[in-house]
């Protein structure tokens, strides 16, 4: 019987070495997707509205530009605010002229650009 004794050791140590581990690695794993799977549903949430949802008075209009530099602009062809048309194609920047001008300024930040669930 001594070797039952033994091997009944053997088998515990064997199981308190690898079995625990790898139990505490799943239940880990386990964890962890859950709180990806939640972040990820918190992301989701995060939404930014396309630029094509401003929906004020265009710019041409409040500025009462003639036919033909609206021929000349881009802006009336667009969906986009004039400032987004305008911007600077290398590094995303708004021109210094957008800053100060009376239509951005005035202009509504987008509902639910920022909305964090709670």
């Amino acid at each position: 019987m001594e070797w039952l004794e033994a091997l009944a050791i053997i088998l515990t140590t064997i199981g308190i070495r690898f079995l625990i581990p790898i139990i505490l690695t799943i239940g880990i794993v386990y964890f962890l997707r859950q709180l990806d799977a939640r972040w990820q549903a918190e992301a989701k949430e995060l939404t930014l509205l396309p630029a094509s949802a401003f929906e004020g008075p265009r710019c041409y209009e409040v500025n009462g530009c003639s036919p033909e530099q609206m021929e000349k602009c881009p802006v009336p062809t667009q969906s986009q605010p004039c400032w987004q048309v305008f911007r600077n194609a290398k590094n995303g920047r708004l021109q210094e002229r957008c800053l100060s001008c009376k239509q951005f300024t005035q202009a509504p930040v987008p509902a639910g650009i920022y909305r964090l669930s709670t």
